[in-house]
């Protein structure tokens, strides 16, 4: 059988500048960002899920629109109970981008079925009748061909959509009436349930669709109505995916991961998505995007229930009391935060290795979500292309890690083949990445709709303490170090090693000097704290942490603590956030030690039997599983951080694919943006989110070149490690 269904999608572009602006750039320079959204939305402008302008119509002008002026709408504050004025208008649509429109012929779900279906009628009217009123701005369409047609004659394409399936009566044959008036989607429920199908803020009745739910959605399917999913059950959602031989859409709704709204699209359903081929229209809906807004809605109408029970017969004190509970506990904040860009480390060199022997000629980085049969666990990698350019990443530190446990010959040439394999993947993509060696090319890596490509060794024994090496390092591309991984070096301590140098032996500050003068970053993450005092009491340009938590927060030696962050601000440099839940979470680090002191005990008990050992753990971690982490831990690592030396100090260095999983919500690449809307949700402003991005990490990349380029007549550095270091 062949279905008319056709998916129309909409692409939300979200944009931020991408030049850094250090004290010496200069002001009114055109942003190409800004450039590329504006030739982007020219091209192909919004198409948007769900407006609800009828209803309103409906509500302030009973539908009597012959004065209305729907040009500007925002003298409509006097028709509303509360003064809100109207959202949209021909103006704000216009300058919103609008192309193509949803409207939403609601109708509530207060009435009877027989009532609901000749209201809807009334709303395709008065909606059909305003996109009459402004031929020259609207447009009445019916299918994909038409809406190409409106637009690109500069009109809106209006389509109307059905809010709840009480719309049609509990009838195929009212169904098919309204495909014919113009409707060409039908949400299967609003609010409540209808005798066919569960609502997401119902009770559950009937475990999903019934028999006549799954016939509906297969008529659905036959004459070319979308079906819409938002405001449906779980159990409905995965019903209707059972049974739709077209895509489905979620009109306007949000992820439950990063809201808990029933309303919300659970990831088990999200999963599914693919193969279906539907869409989700992502809500502006604060409660369903903002957890504590969702937590505050909650709270309110606890609050407004105990005054009715209090106030029985009394809705003016009712009232009374709600505006001054409102006055006390105001709604939280839900800003949109339009971050484009993110720089940080990213270990997908060390995955390419382990994973596939560095052979990647026929390795696909677009999608690496097939990638779990290459790790002993199972996992999937975390990074790819799709799930990058999702996460709104427009710069990259790729860690050329090898491990510690080899010689520091061996380790010099397994980074240079590190280096090798990551370029090869860079070129293999020239449209998507870019190698990139100074902040020059990164803006204009970034300003292309690449991703800027650098690269970074991840500890002092890839160059096997030769500043020889580390300057050849530098000119093969690698723009930081690590001046330690997990074990000391010969010439400085490590936070998770015996100590052994008491911080950096003298080498070690040369090394740095070094490393200034040549213009690579120095980074801290990893070292002991006497080796980042030494570091900072040498260094002449900024350093950075490139992953790395704060021990304030998680009393992990890995993490920073105070009296090093209080020393950045005057060495200019920068802590770049880590999500790893070990460095973020107490309890997680709490736990991890608690596992390695079970295995150890295991270990002990069942020496020579690995087998025994393994499912030991497993039974272990069947009973004691790891505390989740969600990314508001890593927020409270960045709020630190504010709080103590200022936003200015901090950048982002998740550590994908160098961890089993990120955060809960940011669990791999393309999870940026909840970080960054949990950040937004605190206060922060867009200014501080862009420095958090990205500005704060291209400052202390030019800084350094900087510094470098104002030392070009220094002489190298030849000192060589004594025999005693």
């Amino acid at each position: 059988m062949k279905y008319a269904a056709t998916l129309l999608t909409t692409a939300i572009l979200m944009t931020t500048p991408l030049a850094a602006q250090d004290a010496e750039a200069d002001v009114g320079v055109p942003d190409p960002a800004e450039a590329l959204a504006a030739a982007a939305l020219e091209a192909a402008p919004v198409f948007d899920g769900h407006n609800d302008v009828p209803i309103q119509l409906r509500a302030r002008f009973d539908n009597k629109i012959n004065d209305f002026d729907f040009v500007d709408t925002t003298d409509t504050g006097a028709t509303h109970p509360q003064g809100r004025v109207m959202h949209s208008d021909l103006t704000r649509l216009a300058e919103g981008k609008v192309g193509a429109q949803y409207w939403s012929v609601y109708v509530p779900t207060s009435i009877t079925e027989p009532e609901a279906v000749q209201m809807t009628m009334e709303q395709i009217d008065v909606m059909k009748r305003l996109i009459a009123r402004y031929p020259e701005q609207l447009e009445f369409t019916l299918t994909a061909d038409q809406a190409e047609s409106a637009m690109a004659q500069g009109k809106i394409a209006s389509f109307l959509g059905m809010e709840g399936g009480h719309s049609i009566g509990s009838s195929l044959a009212v169904l098919r009436q309204m495909y014919d008036l113009g409707a060409r989607y039908m949400t299967i429920t609003h609010s409540k349930n209808t005798p066919w199908a569960d609502s997401a803020t119902d009770a559950p009745e009937h475990g999903g669709l019934t028999d006549f739910g799954k016939d509906l959605i297969r008529e659905m399917n036959r004459i070319g109505m979308l079906v819409d999913l938002s405001h449906v059950s779980e159990k409905t959602m995965m019903d209707a995916l059972d049974v739709a031989q077209a895509p489905v859409i979620f009109s306007h709704s949000g992820v439950r991961a990063v809201n808990g709204h029933a309303r919300n699209v659970p990831d088990g359903v999200l999963a599914r998505l693919p193969e279906n081929g539907g869409l989700v229209m992502v809500v502006g809906l604060p409660g369903f995007l903002n957890e504590d807004a969702r937590q505050w809605y909650a709270a309110r109408q606890a609050e407004e229930a105990k005054q009715k029970a209090l106030l029985q017969g009394q809705p003016a004190l009712v009232s009374a009391a709600m505006e001054v509970w409102d006055e006390v506990n105001p709604e939280p904040p839900t800003p949109v935060s339009q971050m484009a860009d993110h720089i940080g480390h990213n270990d997908v060199p060390i995955q390419l290795r382990a994973r596939f022997d560095n052979k990647i000629n026929d390795f696909d980085f677009v999608d690496t979500t097939d990638t779990g049969a290459t790790h002993p666990q199972g996992r999937v990698m975390h990074s790819d292309l799709t799930r990058l350019a999702e996460g709104k990443v427009g710069a990259q530190y790729w860690s050329v890690y090898v491990p510690t446990s080899i010689t520091e010959p061996e380790a010099v040439q397994m980074t240079m083949e590190q280096i090798d394999v990551m370029k090869r993947l860079i070129a293999r993509y020239p449209e998507q990445l870019e190698f990139t060696l100074t902040a020059d090319q990164a803006e204009s890596a970034m300003a292309q709709g690449k991703i800027a490509s650098f690269l970074g060794m991840e500890g002092g024994h890839s160059i096997g303490s030769s500043l020889a090496v580390l300057r050849q390092m530098y000119d093969l591309g690698a723009r930081y170090m690590t001046i330690t991984h997990s074990k000391n070096t010969p010439w400085a301590d490590s936070a998770t090693d015996a100590p052994e140098h008491g911080g950096l032996t003298d080498f070690g500050k040369d090394l740095i000097r070094e490393m200034n003068r040549i213009g690579m970053l120095v980074d801290l993450s990893h070292v002991s704290e006497k080796t980042m005092m030494d570091a900072l009491d040498v260094a002449q340009a900024p350093v950075i942490f490139s992953h790395s938590g704060v021990r304030a927060v998680n009393g992990h030696a890995r993490n920073v603590p105070d009296g090093v962050l209080a020393r950045l601000p005057e060495n200019g440099g920068l802590v770049m956030v880590v999500g790893l839940p070990g460095f973020l979470n107490e309890d997680a680090r709490q736990w991890y030690a608690a596992r390695q002191a079970e295995e150890a005990k295991q270990k002990a008990l069942l020496q020579g039997q690995p087998a025994l050992v393994s499912a030991a753990m497993e039974v272990w971690d069947e009973v004691n599983p790891e505390p989740p982490t969600p990314v508001s831990q890593m927020a409270d690592h960045i709020d630190h951080i504010r709080e103590l030396i200022g936003v200015e100090y901090i950048g982002i260095g998740a550590d994908f694919d160098g961890m089993p999983t990120g955060p809960v919500g940011m669990e791999d690449s393309a999870g940026y943006p909840v970080l960054f809307a949990e950040l937004a949700r605190r206060g922060y402003s867009q200014a501080e989110l862009e420095m958090i991005a990205s500005r704060n990490a291209m400052r202390v990349l030019r800084a350094a070149e900087r510094y470098s380029s104002n030392v070009a007549n220094m002489p190298p550095i030849e000192t060589l490690i004594e025999p005693s270091e």
